[in-house]
């Protein structure tokens, strides 16, 4: 059973470089700038996620970014956060709260995420 895993996980690691490859050359047969190639390129490695709320919020976010990679809007990320069933608590206005998250982490020296524009955010 555990071979099989193996050749399974050697399988899709093919798929995702045959994946990689076909990516970069439409972003060049685009004429889109080779710049955001990278950021569809790197796989998340989240092998410990996180606990708080701020944490998965983040981890989401920056997950999104790997999966389109583009930058993100607030809206997306909000879309993302309930696709995942993720609780923001009591709040009033979620957009608001993700916000205030994400604001939360950008201020911090480790942060993994920079704002671009109001509401909008990519990988630091």
């Amino acid at each position: 059973m555990e071979n099989h895993i193996d050749v399974l996980e050697a399988r899709l690691n093919e798929l995702n470089e045959e994946r990689d490859a076909l990516l970069r050359l439409i972003s060049i047969w685009k004429g889109q700038p080779t710049s955001n190639i990278g950021a569809t390129l790197v796989q998340p490695k989240n092998n410990n996620p996180s606990n708080s709320i701020r944490g998965r919020v983040v981890d989401a976010t920056i997950e999104l970014i790997h999966k389109l990679g583009r930058q993100v809007s607030n809206e997306e990320i909000l879309v993302l956060v309930k696709d995942k069933g993720l609780s923001l608590g009591d709040t009033k206005n979620e957009q608001t709260t993700i916000a205030a998250i994400l604001s939360q982490e950008i201020a911090k020296k480790s942060a993994r995420l920079k704002r671009i524009a109001r509401g909008m955010y990519d990988l630091k």
